[in-house]
């Protein structure tokens, strides 16, 4: 393999920073602006929601199935605060975002001045890591107490709830990805203090 295909070149950073641009506008539109496009055109609230109240399912002979999972809601007229709740989840993931992006343009910009290993690229990382675990573990907190709320006023039998836990991959997929960004920082801030020694040598 060609080793200059792994390099970057003035063209690679610009073109780094139009992506990046992109998904800092992006994210908002799709996350935001289309739901509500929806509420201000009148469209039904349209969510997925968790209902543990469901139908019993058919099953063989000494099988017992208690049917637990999501379903896909529409609410025609939806009140106002039942599309506020739908958007605070997507609130948290743009904010995340945007700080993430903040703090990596700056990584970009001082690796494009060829000074890459830098103080503030360190804690730049840092605080990468920092937003991708906090991040994660406020949309959680968030998007519990907001499914459970709209769960009670549009499901029958979901009354009582009052925080859904969403279960996956996910949130160990965030976490190693802190993790990783935490790495790549503690590698950073070994090559500033190499950087400062060979500095001194010189």
């Amino acid at each position: 393999m060609n080793a200059r295909l792994l390099t970057f070149d003035r063209a690679d950073y610009r073109l780094t920073k139009v992506l990046m641009i992109l998904v800092a506008v992006g994210a908002p539109v799709l996350l935001l602006c289309w739901p509500v496009y929806d509420a201000l055109a009148g469209n039904p609230l349209r969510v997925t929601l968790p209902a543990s109240n469901l139908e019993p399912l058919g099953a063989a002979d000494g099988v017992t199935v208690t049917p637990w999972g999501r379903v896909a809601v529409e609410v025609a007229d939806a009140p106002l605060t039942a599309w506020v709740l739908s958007l605070l989840p997507a609130v948290v993931v743009t904010f995340a975002i945007w700080t993430a992006l903040v703090l990596l343009w700056r990584i970009v910009a001082a690796a494009a001045a060829g000074r890459p290993f830098t103080v503030d690229a360190v804690h730049c990382l840092r605080g990468i890591a920092l937003v991708v675990f906090l991040g994660a573990a406020l949309h959680w907190l968030v998007a519990g107490f907001v499914d459970a709320a709209l769960s009670r006023r549009f499901l029958p039998g979901e009354e009582t709830t009052l925080f859904v836990s969403t279960t996956g991959s996910g949130p160990l997929v965030v976490v190693g990805a802190a993790v990783l960004f935490a790495m790549v920082a503690e590698a950073f801030a070994r090559g500033v203090v190499l950087e400062d020694d060979l500095e001194g040598v010189v």
